[in-house]
């Protein structure tokens, strides 16, 4: 029926790769922003145009980005966790903007005023 079908080997696969330890950590809190700085409000934007289900991955190459992720991102939103590979933190994930962040957000791109 299909004789244009050849069978082949399977290829070879270097399964070292995925050798390592994977982790992840959900972080807690309850502090409620009562402002958003410009990064912030750049990635709750995402969350208010697609809806509360949407999850962010941001990478965190270096201390500079992890104290920026940590202060100005993650506190706005309730699901917060952090994926560890081999001990060494490779991203935030972030899901679930607070409600007084969506507001913010909202009121940000209706207006296209930046709320500082």
């Amino acid at each position: 029926m299909f004789e244009w079908l050849e069978e082949i080997e399977k290829p070879h696969r270097n399964e070292s790769s995925y050798d390592g330890l994977f982790k992840i950590k959900k972080l807690e809190s309850s502090f409620e922003p009562s402002d958003i700085s410009e990064v912030g409000q750049l990635f709750a934007a995402y969350s208010v145009i697609i809806g509360s289900d949407a999850m962010t991955q941001i990478p965190t190459p270096n201390e500079n980005a992890i104290s920026l992720i940590t202060t100005e991102i993650t506190p706005h939103y309730t699901d917060v966790k952090e994926s560890y590979y081999n001990g060494v933190l490779r991203s935030i994930n972030v899901m679930g903007l607070k409600p007084n962040s969506k507001k913010l957000s909202k009121i940000s791109l209706l207006t296209g005023f930046i709320l500082l």
